[in-house]
């Protein structure tokens, strides 16, 4: 896994000065806000919400409170959270193989890191990173959850949260996930009506 994380990050590094032009939207909005202007374009501008990506703006105005403006910022957090879908994707794959015990997971974690779409647009500037990590670590813990016969907190339901928070469509992606949770409860039977209750309620 290190060795696919230094692959992972040198890919990555190949398009740090390359920005896709609407995360300067996320950053204007960041920026005004941690100014407290509120979440506005520009200074005195109409309060409207003219981003899609909720969470990775609230994230960057929390690098510009601290002093790190929005090309930093977005930067970092693609690094970290580019990095952090190798593991996840490793465990999503070998969970859904549970009952295996051989290498075909390390598959997953070795097709990110050398794809060149994801090194892009995970520095594009844009909420991908955290919208992938957010997904990988729902699905995945949706599967644990499921297999789990205990009455544990539904972790996934608030991956899906942050995932909704992150990009409108993760909405659908939550709805997916619910239903999954579901399926599985319905197969692991008693208890499932608390399982799957409590999931809809974190989510909602």
């Amino acid at each position: 896994m290190g060795l696919m994380a230094v692959l992972a990050l040198a890919n990555f590094l190949v398009y740090t000065t390359w920005y896709v032009e609407d995360a300067g939207i996320s950053m204007a909005y960041a920026r005004n806000a941690a100014a407290g202007e509120g979440w506005v374009t520009y200074a005195g501008g109409e309060r409207v919400e003219g981003f899609s990506n909720p969470l990775w703006t609230f994230l960057m105005g929390l690098g510009y409170l601290v002093g790190i403006n929005g090309f930093v910022s977005s930067k970092l957090m693609g690094a970290v959270f580019g990095l952090a879908c190798l593991p996840l994707s490793y465990a999503l794959a070998q969970e859904a193989r549970f009952e295996s015990r051989d290498n075909f997971p390390l598959l997953a974690p070795l097709l990110v890191c050398l794809s060149t779409t994801v090194a892009i647009w995970h520095g594009s500037g844009l909420e991908n990173s955290l919208f992938n990590v957010l997904l990988l670590a729902g699905m995945w813990r949706t599967l644990v959850e499921g297999r789990d016969g205990e009455h544990r907190f539904p972790l996934s339901a608030l991956a899906f949260v942050g995932l909704a928070a992150t990009r409108p469509e993760g909405i659908a992606y939550g709805a997916v996930g619910g239903f999954f949770a579901l399926v599985l409860a319905l197969r692991n039977g008693k208890g499932w009506a608390k399982k799957v209750g409590l999931w809809l309620g974190v989510f909602f």
